[in-house]
């Protein structure tokens, strides 16, 4: 369960008290600087993604692009961004 910044995990089978777990990284967020530049980073991967698998290309290459891709765009996803002011 999610209190605050805070994740508040509650035993219910044992009469512990309640246990106060930090979120490691809490405090990361995203400049929009740095969303530009991982989002031009994701275009142009799936750009090569694409290029590759139209001409039938080496598999590792695929792979390459595809799991650069999706990191970014997983990163984009996921993590916050910073609102500047």
């Amino acid at each position: 369960m999610l209190v605050g910044s805070k994740w508040v995990v509650i035993h219910s089978l044992n009469p512990k008290p309640i246990q106060v777990v930090q979120i490691f990284f809490q405090d990361i967020s995203l400049t929009p600087a740095v969303a530009l530049v991982l989002f031009v980073i994701a275009c142009l991967s799936g750009y090569g993604y694409r290029r590759v698998w139209k001409a039938e290309g080496p598999r590792w290459q695929l792979w390459a692009y595809g799991l650069v891709a999706a990191g970014t765009l997983l990163t984009l996803g996921f993590v916050p961004m910073a609102v500047p002011g």
